[in-house]
């Protein structure tokens, strides 16, 4: 039996088509139209803003920085209230915690209003 006999030119402009695509789908990807919350956004102390979570649900305030769970409603809880999304609320603090941007804000509606309570910066609009 022969072998079939395939030129050396139709290999490589296979080999040259194949890698074009490739680089097409490298350089294209992530290029979507839909933009993520810019976290870098500066706010202004003691304006106000909506608090709305990333998912459409309800927003755990806490009273230190950083996440809390719903799961723990001890004495000792550090949970502080639970806003619904779209609640307004002024911002009073802002702060830093391993990369992770905070704000300290005060609800001016609903269950919590004179509280105050740490959310995640990406939950402030």
């Amino acid at each position: 039996m022969s072998g079939i006999k395939i030129d050396k030119k139709i290999i490589y402009a296979i080999a040259g088509i194949i890698l074009l695509v490739l680089l097409y789908l490298m350089f294209s990807a992530g290029s979507d139209s839909t933009v993520a919350p810019n976290v870098n956004q500066a706010l202004n102390i003691g304006q106000a803003y909506k608090l709305e979570s990333t998912n459409g649900g309800e927003l755990l305030l806490v009273r230190t920085p950083g996440f809390g769970s719903r799961e723990d409603e001890s004495k000792d809880s550090d949970n502080v209230c639970v806003v619904p999304s779209g609640t307004p609320a002024t911002v009073e603090q802002e702060t830093v915690i391993n990369y992770m941007k905070f704000v300290k804000v005060k609800p001016s509606e609903g269950d919590c209003v004179g509280k105050t309570g740490w959310t995640a910066k990406i939950n402030v609009k």
